[in-house]
């Protein structure tokens, strides 16, 4: 089974999250809209912890996406060469995709699923792109 999972698109597995009307989430996870209610209504020490959790899951996605390419699969989304993991552009990115696509209904997933997605929508890949190394 593990080898049919790894013949799997990822960009169809992410699809199949984004669309299934079934909750992905698992206790622990935190989905998009509390953490933009955290972010956007909650007391100062709150927003640091929410931002450094945005921070983190986006460190951990870009890492995946650089993996993907040393391991010669083609990357999951396409950064410009100088792109910087601000957490005010990481969250720009992150709540417009969320505003944008309100029939994804991707403020009940989770937020490295939708972070993802972000990333992907906002940076897609040209074909015979290679990623930065």
């Amino acid at each position: 089974m593990i080898k049919r999972l790894g013949r799997l698109s990822v960009g169809a597995l992410l699809a199949a999250l984004l669309f299934s009307q079934i909750s992905v989430a698992k206790a622990g996870d935190i989905i998009s809209n509390r953490l933009v209610e955290i972010i956007e209504n909650k007391n100062e020490g709150e927003k640091v912890g929410a931002y450094k959790y945005l921070s983190g899951v986006a460190q951990g996605i870009s890492w995946t996406n650089g993996i993907t390419g040393l391991r010669g699969s083609k990357p999951l989304f396409c950064p410009p060469a100088d792109w910087n993991l601000g957490l005010g552009e990481i969250y720009k990115i992150w709540k417009t995709s969320l505003d944008d696509r309100p029939h994804l209904d991707g403020g009940s997933k989770p937020v490295a699923v939708t972070l993802l997605a972000a990333f992907m929508w906002k940076y897609p890949c040209k074909q015979g792109h290679t990623q930065v190394k």
